[in-house]
C-alpha cells in the first residue's frame, strides 16, 4: 500500500507539472502576440502623401496613398494542437492618379521597429510591385516605389489616421472615372498612310473611347478588398465610307492608357466578322494624349486583300454635347 501511496503521489505531482508547464506555454504565446500587437499597433493607420519618377526625361509627380492594419494569423499549432497566436502587419498601396491591379489587393508587409523600415511586397519568388519606406514620427520618408518594370519613383507620406481608409465599389467607380476622363471621349482627326495605294493616302478617321464597367463587388474575396472589373473599349471608324462599302471600316478592341506618361494604345478588329476572319483586319495603333489632342505616331492597319496600310493619325477631341 506504501507503494502504491508514493507512486500515485508521483503521478499526480507529475500531472500538475504537465499543466503548469502547457499553461506557462500558452502564456508566452499570448504574451509575444501581445507585444508583437502593441508594437504594430503604433504604425497602423492610413498614410498620404506624393512622389515624383522621370519620365521620358521629365519629372512627374503623382499621390499615393499607403494604409497599414493590424491583422490575426497563426504561426501553427501547439502540442495541445490549439492555434498559436501572431499578430501581422498587412499593407494597402496606389497611387491615386492610376489604376492597376495591385490597388485592390492586401501586401506581405514586415516592419523592423528598431529602425522604423516597412517592406509592402506580393510575392519574393518574383519580380513585382514592392514598395519600402521608413516611419519616423508619423511620417513615411525614404519612399520607394519598384514596379516589375523597374524604379517606380519615390515618395513620402504623412499619416492621418489611425484606420485603414474604408473602400466601396462606389467610390473606386468614382476614382477610376476620374483617372480615365482625361481619355474618354470622341477623337477626329486625319489618318496619313505612309505607304499605300494613292486612294488611301488620307481619309478622316475617328477613334471613340468609352469606359465600361463589367462587374463590381463590394468584397470578392475578403471584406479589406474591393473589386470593381472595367475597360477602356475604343471604337475606330473611317468616315469617308461605311461597312458596307469597305469591310472592317469599324474595328473595337481595347485601349489603355498611362494618366502620367500620356501613352496611349489601341488594339481592334471589325465587331462584325467571324472570329476566323478578324486577323486580316486589324488594327493597332500607338501613341500619346497631349491636352485634348490624340497622337498615334503608329498605325498599323490590314485590310483583307488590299493589303496592309502604315501611316499616323492625329485628332482633336470632340466637346461632348450637353
Amino acid at each position: 500500500m506504501k507503494f502504491l501511496f508514493v507512486l500515485s503521489t508521483v503521478f499526480l505531482f507529475a500531472g500538475c507539472g504537465l499543466e503548469l508547464d502547457s499553461e506557462d506555454s500558452r502564456n508566452r504565446e499570448l504574451e509575444r502576440d501581445a507585444e508583437l500587437r502593441a508594437q504594430y499597433s503604433q504604425v497602423e493607420g492610413t498614410y498620404l502623401g506624393a512622389g515624383s519618377t522621370v519620365i521620358d526625361g521629365e519629372t512627374k509627380t503623382f499621390s499615393v496613398e499607403l494604409g497599414l492594419k493590424v491583422a490575426s494569423s497563426s504561426t501553427g499549432t501547439n502540442s495541445e494542437g490549439r492555434d498559436i497566436p501572431i499578430s501581422t502587419l498587412e499593407g494597402q498601396f496606389r497611387r491615386t492618379d492610376v489604376v492597376q491591379f495591385s490597388d485592390f489587393v492586401n501586401f506581405q508587409t514586415t516592419y523592423n521597429e528598431v529602425d522604423g523600415t516597412i517592406r509592402l511586397f506580393l510575392d519574393d519568388s518574383q519580380p513585382g510591385v514592392e514598395v519600402s519606406a521608413r516611419i519616423v514620427g508619423g511620417q513615411l520618408v525614404d519612399g520607394r516605389l519598384d514596379l516589375p518594370s523597374g524604379f517606380g519613383g519615390t515618395f513620402t507620406a504623412e499619416k492621418v489616421q489611425s484606420r485603414v481608409m474604408a473602400r466601396s465599389a462606389n467610390s473606386e467607380i468614382e476614382r477610376i472615372r476620374q483617372v480615365y476622363a482625361p481619355i474618354v471621349g470622341i477623337y477626329r482627326g486625319a489618318f496619313s498612310a505612309s505607304s499605300a495605294s494613292r486612294s488611301d493616302r488620307g481619309f478622316e478617321s475617328e477613334l471613340r473611347v468609352d469606359l465600361q464597367f463589367i462587374s463590381t463587388t463590394d468584397a470578392p474575396q475578403t471584406p479589406d478588398e474591393v473589386g470593381v472589373e472595367f475597360r477602356l473599349l475604343g471604337t475606330w471608324r473611317r468616315l469617308d465610307v461605311d461597312d458596307e462599302q469597305v469591310v472592317g471600316a469599324t474595328k473595337q478592341g481595347v485601349v489603355t492608357f498611362d494618366p502620367l506618361s500620356g501613352r496611349v494604345s489601341f488594339s481592334g478588329t471589325p465587331p462584325a466578322l467571324s472570329a476566323q476572319n478578324t486577323n486580316d483586319f486589324q488594327i493597332s495603333a500607338f501613341g500619346k494624349l497631349v491636352g485634348d489632342q490624340l497622337m498615334f505616331s503608329e498605325v498599323t492597319e490590314s485590310q483583307g486583300f488590299r493589303g496592309r496600310v502604315s501611316g499616323s493619325f492625329s485628332g482633336a477631341r470632340i466637346p461632348s454635347a450637353l
